[in-house]
């Protein structure tokens, strides 16, 4: 799975990645949780995953966020969401049986 681009930038000891595009089952190099293990090899700790730019994340989306979530927390990090969008939002919400 990947996303259709992400980049990275700093604000202090945090690095915020900007997440575009939609979400693809693949096996291309550019999966969320890839990018986020090559950061913490370089030593990143604390994240911020900003979804401005995303209009939908499927179930397998939310997947590879909480994997990463899993990840960062077990090596003493910390991931958080920013610009969660209304219709990912609503998404979310839903009881999965009216999905």
């Amino acid at each position: 799975m990947h996303w259709t681009q992400i980049s990275d930038r700093a604000a202090g000891d945090v690095v915020i990645l900007d997440v575009r595009g939609h979400m693809t089952l693949s096996d291309e190099e550019t999966s969320l949780f890839r990018y986020v293990c090559w950061l913490m090899e370089a030593g990143a700790r604390r994240f911020v995953l900003n979804l401005r730019h995303v209009e939908f994340i499927d179930s397998v989306g939310i997947g590879e966020i909480v994997r990463c979530y899993m990840h960062v927390a077990e090596q003493g990090g910390s991931l958080k969401l920013c610009a969660v969008g209304p219709r990912i939002r609503a998404s979310w919400s839903r009881p999965a049986s009216t999905r």
